[in-house]
């Protein structure tokens, strides 16, 4: 008589794991959770990094825009009115103010690093033929912070040679004005302004 057949099925153990191997894993995920936490900090500190760049970038630009129309707007020695005045650590002029029709504000503006180490531009009104003072103190705005120094030098032709001198202290305007600024941190950098004030070389 032939026997009925029967499948076997395998006897399926309940073994798991052991502890050097939860340990195994546990120290590899422990290895991906710093290298992944290390490109995530890298990460932040790069655009913290690009962030602090941009805005120092914005402000720069904005400094320059505002020194080359306060410069570029001198106008030249006439009645009741100093001249051009330029030190190298220090400038003063007179130049228009713009205003909605144009410009009628004639102001006195002086350009310097005060004792805070912050660029600024300052202005009070001054009187001009067919035009009035303003009420008010004089203004200022601040142009840039953590300067260590500034330099200007002024071009301009004397006995018939052109150079670059410090200082400037004559009837007509310099035909050019340059800005050196040196901040106290290294790491910031801006590249010299060469400006040259409109009226510059006008006859008188």
């Amino acid at each position: 008589m032939v026997a009925p057949f029967r499948y076997h099925f395998p006897h399926r153990g309940e073994s798991g794991f052991t502890l050097i191997e939860m340990l195994v894993v546990l120290a590899v995920f422990g290895m991906l959770s710093l290298v992944l936490w290390s490109g995530l900090g890298a990460g932040v500190r790069g655009w913290s990094t690009g962030e602090r760049l941009a805005a120092d970038t914005r402000e720069m630009r904005g400094m320059e825009t505002i020194l080359r129309a306060e410069i570029e707007r001198a106008e030249k020695a006439g009645r009741g009115e100093g001249v051009f005045q330029g030190r190298p650590d220090v400038v003063a002029f007179v130049a228009w103010m713009p205003e909605a029709a144009g410009y009628h504000s004639a102001v006195r503006v002086g350009i310097g690093v005060d004792k805070r180490g912050v660029l600024v531009v300052r202005w009070v009104p001054t009187v001009r033929t067919g035009c009035q003072p303003e009420a008010g103190p004089p203004r200022q705005e601040d142009l840039a912070r953590g300067v260590q120094r500034i330099r200007f030098s002024y071009y301009g032709t004397t006995g018939g040679t052109s150079e670059w001198v410090e200082r400037w202290d004559r009837r007509e305007l310099p035909l050019l004005v340059r800005v050196q600024i040196v901040f106290a941190d290294t790491r910031r950098s801006w590249p010299d302004i060469v400006i040259r004030p409109i009226l510059a070389g006008e006859a008188e």
